[in-house]
């Protein structure tokens, strides 16, 4: 097919056609629209968009064409509105089945705390004292050491040790450890 026009066939290009064809490069593999005399390339359907390529948004009396599913950009959003939470009164963004996070939530194992539960059914202001409760207690024999006994370092310190072996490290390596730390300030 030879042609005579010096620019591509559909509307708005400006570029010359490539040898026998009557479309560009950058249009080689467009189809043009059915309708007759129509200079758009094809959207779906053999059509362009203004002949019906596209459907028309599903919001009664829009005229636009959908964007993003069945609605338009201006009707989309409404489209998507977002469930609201089932609980009286309450007008958050249901998540979880038909309940906002703070209704969907356990509630604290503390008593009188209605706080939803965040670990281990305890709120965040619970679980700190729970976790304490749970926390190994310190030794007995370390409380007992106080201020009024003398002692020098190496004696406080063997004693220290013989107190809480599993807790600290033999008092050479400690003195060691403290006198390299105090250097280094």
């Amino acid at each position: 097919m030879t042609t005579t026009s010096d620019c591509c066939i559909f509307e708005g290009c400006a570029l010359p056609p490539r040898p026998n064809s009557v479309k560009c490069v950058a249009h080689r593999s467009r189809a043009v629209c059915r309708i007759h005399d129509c200079r758009n390339q094809v959207y779906a359907r053999q059509l362009c968009v203004s002949h019906g390529g596209r459907h028309r948004c599903a919001s009664p009396g829009c005229k636009s064409n959908a964007r993003s599913g069945r609605y338009c950009c201006r009707h989309s959003l409404q489209a998507k509105r977002p469930n609201v939470c089932v609980a009286v009164d309450c007008v958050e963004t249901a998540t979880a089945g038909q309940l906002c996070p703070r209704h969907a939530a356990r509630k604290c194992v503390s008593d009188n705390c209605d706080t939803p539960a965040r670990r281990a059914g305890a709120c965040w202001r619970h679980r700190a004292r729970d976790a304490n409760a749970m926390s190994p207690a310190m030794p007995e024999p370390l409380l007992a050491i106080d201020d009024s006994t003398p002692m020098d370092d190496e004696s406080w310190l063997q004693e220290l040790f013989e107190q809480a072996p599993d807790m600290l490290m033999p008092p050479q390596e400690l003195r060691e450890y403290i006198n390299d730390t105090l250097l280094r300030l």
